[in-house]
């Protein structure tokens, strides 16, 4: 007696999910490389973070298959990846000054620029400067020289809640000013308004 090729109701669901994940994948992928292209500037950032995005759309195709309007979601998640991906740079020092180097190789510069670009480091340095004095030495630490709040509070013999405060504080001065400067558009300061 010859046994029928039955397909277990399990086996036909997951199917299913495969080919709409495929048909997703084959739709939105060149896309959503190139909106994390836009945050993040670095090709194989935006690379990493687009295979993260699908990563998670297949982790949690349950939860995305109900949604009516997936496009929208998409976008989403990619903008929150392309974010987490600039805040992870933001908080590692090595990150951070590897992200600056490649991101520096892929611009042209002239002389022109790269004197402007002196001057921006000169103003936000000038910036940090004008920070009240025990503010100024907690940014410091914690952004330049890449030290966590815990370490800051035991060397300065303060409550990391203070640190915390302190940043905080910082954080809104250098971004008023920022705001206020409108030739700081570039990377570092895009890292300071969202990152820090």
């Amino acid at each position: 007696m010859k046994q029928k090729n039955v397909t277990k109701p399990s086996d036909q669901k997951s199917a299913d999910h495969t080919r709409q994940f495929n048909s997703l994948f084959t739709k939105y992928e060149r896309l959503v490389y190139s909106y994390c292209l836009r945050f993040l500037r670095l090709p194989y950032l935006a690379e990493e973070a687009t295979a993260d995005v699908f990563f998670l759309l297949w982790r949690k195709q349950e939860v995305f298959s109900q949604y009516e309007k997936i496009e929208p979601l998409i976008y989403k998640l990619a903008k929150d990846t392309a974010f987490n991906y600039l805040k992870k740079i933001a908080r590692n020092r090595d990150q951070r000054e590897q992200f600056i180097r490649q991101y520096e190789l892929q611009l042209p510069k002239t002389g022109e620029q790269v004197v402007l670009e002196t001057e921006k480091l000169h103003m936000l340095n000038h910036m940090i400067d004008s920070l009240p004095g025990r503010r100024k030495q907690i940014f410091r630490m914690r952004y330049l020289e890449g030290k966590d709040n815990q370490t800051i509070a035991k060397q300065l013999q303060i409550s990391s809640n203070t640190v915390k405060v302190q940043l905080n504080k910082g954080k809104q001065a250098l971004k008023k000013q920022l705001l206020a400067n409108p030739g700081f558009s570039s990377l570092l300061s895009i890292m300071l308004l969202f990152s820090l």
